[in-house]
Formats: structure tokens, C-alpha cells, sequence
């Protein structure tokens, strides 16, 4: 684990995500919910962002098909799969900003 100068704890090498979503690729993740429960997670990466002093990864997740949003202090565990998403990256970030409401 690395602290960073915001004090954010990154627990998961977050340069797999970003390689991912540059090449559209699915990754495994290990993930620990608000609650403390530990899930495991087949995730499709489209973006990340900063939300309220956290790093976030907006993806489609296969356990709940649907869009999630993670919380990057929160990943444990990252393995890219080397399979591409069965969408286009421009196409899944649509379907997410429509589903988000956020105007085009």
C-alpha cells in the first residue's frame, strides 16, 4: 500500500486500470464494499475520475449488469484479462452518461 500526498491509501496498482481502458479490456478486481464485504468482480473500465477527494473507476460490471462506480482505495486486487469488451469503449461511455444524466 502507498499514501499519497491527499492521504488517499491505493491499495491495487491503478496503472492496470488506466491500461485497460486504454485498450479496452476486461480486469478482474478484488473489491471491498462500504460495508467491509470482500467481492470479486469482472469489471469493463471506462473512465476514472476524482469525486469528492476519491479516485473513482466508472465500469460496466458484469455481477450486477449494470454501470458501477469504485472506489480506488478500495480495490485489493487487479487482473487484466487481455479480453477486449464485447462494446466499443465510446459506445459503453454513451450508455453511461445517458444512464448518469449527464447531457451529451
Amino acid at each position: 500500500m502507498a499514501r499519497t500526498g491527499d492521504n488517499t491509501v491505493t491499495v491495487a496498482d491503478i496503472k492496470l486500470v488506466r491500461e485497460a481502458i486504454r485498450r479496452e479490456q476486461n480486469t478482474q478486481i478484488a473489491y471491498t464494499a462500504e460495508t467491509g464485504a470482500a467481492t470479486e468482480r469482472a469489471i469493463w473500465p471506462i473512465a476514472m475520475a476524482f469525486y469528492e477527494r476519491r479516485q473513482t473507476v466508472a465500469a460496466w460490471c458484469e455481477l450486477r449488469g449494470a454501470f458501477r462506480h469504485f472506489r480506488t482505495d478500495r480495490i485489493t486486487a487487479i487482473a487484466a484479462t487481455g479480453e477486449r469488451y464485447p462494446r466499443r469503449r465510446v459506445e459503453l461511455v454513451n450508455a453511461w452518461r445517458r444512464e448518469m444524466n449527464f447531457s451529451e
